[in-house]
């Protein structure tokens, strides 16, 4: 189970996280025109699960 806001409000979590998950973006090797996720903003993302940490992640980046 990973952190977010609700899980925040319902659980104590310890301060060392238990596991950790690098966020990618992956893009087809032709495409040149997203470099950081700066370059995201206003595009559509495929994101996995709504309730993923990279849902959160987005949605606080905006």
């Amino acid at each position: 189970m990973n952190r977010n806001p609700e899980r925040e409000a319902k659980y104590l979590f310890a301060a060392e996280p238990y596991s950790y998950f690098m966020t990618r973006v992956a893009v087809g090797m032709d495409n040149d025109t997203i470099r950081s996720i700066d370059d995201l903003r206003g595009r559509k993302l495929y994101l996995g699960s709504s309730t993923s940490n990279n849902a959160y992640y987005i949605e606080d980046y905006k």
